[in-house]
């Protein structure tokens, strides 16, 4: 590097999204004095800020936040003396010795780090990525652009659209862009079962009869100087085109929804392995890459379901990246972990003998009736019943303590007798991310039994979805004097989701005047809505 080290910190997190930020919390919380949190963008929060819809928190905190309150929750970390933020600061490289050089508005800066955690978060496949044949004209998104335009920029993208692909961000999307008066021709998935989360199906799709196309894709764009329509196909078994099954689609608009891949063009400069399955580090139990002292968590390790679940990792990273600042021995030997059958990927790929031990995994294939198992040589460690499994759902394990004496650990599926059929649910719980699929049915006393719920708030909310259908509205209104022209709001309670359509339009007479915060009221006559953005005045 040709920059001298200017300063030295005990902890150089890269990334200020939900990881970053719960990395460095926790650093804080176990005595780390020096830590330094670096920001690409010109505030922390990551891409949560632009997901003003709800559902994050409720594993963590107990809650439904929308992405915004997610990240306030957070915020106070930033207060702490051991924590400097520097945003607009993108890092240009990092030596196996941990050095950090990064630039800022300031100029070209080298720090030495005790330890490096690696947040860096993921970035959308494009279309080049997939490789769509046709013309390139104006009209073509991936879904998180739409969402930050939408969201955060006030710029509506089209009238009609076709979004391509079926993960999370594009199903959250159809809702967004619906309640906002755009009309969504269909969602078209690849794959013969959608990749995003059941319950996201159910609030974003069904709820507004937007049709969901599996095993069909786009095949060719049509237009010259704005997307005009689209080809779209089926396919066989091995994604080959059925050419007999080609239709045009109109559209001025097609948003791609069609993965994401971890952010480690950094750590792969670093001399970090990856992993060729999930496009992130190589990692042990400790979350250590294979650079000591380099260690990496969240989306920039594998993509996650819920950011619950990346504040978690992101908080064991950091705790193990404590102890290797401290020279605390972590040598104890590592037993390797591997997939075996009917498993696509599991992490990390090894654990540290005679202490417990979380692992993640997704399977190859959807299925039902299986059962997820941890063996080591012909013992049994674990074995858990799954009544449902899908690809787009993560696996969570917590294993005991393990000895090494008996080999690698390899987690396979086992198939099960198939219980009796049960009717295809179209009622989805939404109260947690376990998405229960819910049956009802009359008793003999006239009233309606909920069953397939683990827990009580299901039943609650089966009874109510069936006599009265609610959602928490979640929408934007216009700001004066801010950084950006709109700023995120919910109602305080879910309301009828028959008035959700008109209240979004009411919604969008209303204006703000930053300085605004989360939690502030909004003037509004016809339901309770409250910011969850924050945004300082331009004059301050």
């Amino acid at each position: 590097m040709s920059a001298a080290i200017l300063n030295s910190y005990d902890l150089v997190v890269i990334g200020a999204g939900p990881a970053g930020l719960a990395a460095a919390g926790k650093a804080a919380q176990l005595g780390c004095k020096r830590i330094l949190l670096l920001e690409r963008n010109s505030e922390p929060g990551g891409i949560l800020n632009q997901c003003i819809h709800d559902g994050f928190g409720l594993e963590r905190f107990g809650v439904s936040l929308t992405g915004p309150e997610y990240i306030e929750r957070f915020l106070p970390v930033l207060s702490q003396p051991a924590v400097t933020l520097t945003t607009s600061a993108m890092v240009l490289k990092i030596t196996p010795e941990r050095a950090v050089q990064f630039a800022d508005r300031e100029g070209l800066h080298v720090v030495q780090a005790g330890a490096v955690i690696l947040a860096t978060g993921c970035r959308e496949r494009t279309r080049g990525a997939i490789g769509v044949a046709g013309t390139r004209p104006a009209g073509v998104f991936t879904a998180g652009v739409v969402q930050r335009l939408v969201n955060m920029e006030n710029i509506a993208v089209g009238k009609r659209a076709v979004i391509l692909g079926s993960g999370d961000i594009g199903l959250i999307m159809a809702r967004r862009l619906t309640l906002e008066g755009m009309e969504i021709a269909c969602v078209l998935e690849k794959l013969p079962y959608c990749s995003g989360l059941l319950r996201n199906v159910r609030q974003c799709l069904i709820d507004y009869s937007i049709p969901l196309y599996l095993s069909t894709t786009v095949i060719e764009i049509l237009g010259d100087h704005h997307l005009e329509a689209v080809v779209a196909a089926e396919v066989d078994a091995s994604g080959t085109v059925l050419p007999e099954t080609k239709r045009t689609i109109p559209c001025d608009t097609l948003i791609l929804s069609v993965g994401l891949i971890p952010e480690n063009e950094l750590a792969k400069a670093c001399g970090v392995k990856m992993d060729p399955v999930t496009g992130g580090a190589l990692v042990d139990g400790r979350l250590m890459t294979n650079i000591p002292g380099v260690f990496s968590c969240g989306n920039g390790l594998h993509v996650h379901d819920i950011v619950d679940m990346v504040s978690e990792e992101a908080e064991l990273a950091a705790q193990n990246a404590v102890t290797f600042i401290r020279n605390v021995s972590q040598d104890q030997p590592q037993i390797p972990v591997c997939a075996g059958n009917g498993v696509r990927y599991v992490l990390p790929r090894s654990l540290p003998q005679n202490a417990p031990g979380r692992l993640a995994l997704r399977v190859q294939n959807p299925g039902t009736d299986q059962t997820v198992l941890v063996t080591q040589g012909k013992k049994t460690l674990l074995a858990k019943k799954m009544r449902l499994l899908s690809p787009a759902e993560m696996i969570r394990l917590s294993l005991p303590a393990i000895h090494a004496n008996a080999g690698e650990l390899r987690i396979s599926l086992r198939q099960e007798q198939h219980s009796p059929a049960q009717n295809e649910s179209e009622l989805v719980c939404t109260c947690c991310p376990n998405g229960c699929a819910l049956t009802a049915a009359t008793n003999s006393k006239g009233k309606l039994d909920i069953t397939g719920a683990r827990c009580s708030r299901g039943v609650s909310f089966g009874l109510t979805e069936l006599t009265d259908p609610r959602r928490t509205l979640t929408t934007t209104v216009r700001l004066n004097n801010g950084a950006y022209p709109l700023v995120s709001v919910r109602s305080a309670e879910p309301v009828r989701k028959d008035d959700l359509r008109l209240l979004v339009a009411r919604l969008r007479a209303v204006t703000l005047t930053a300085p605004v915060h989360c939690g502030d009221r909004v003037p509004f006559d016809e339901a309770e809505i409250l910011v969850t953005g924050r945004a300082d005045s331009l004059e301050q």
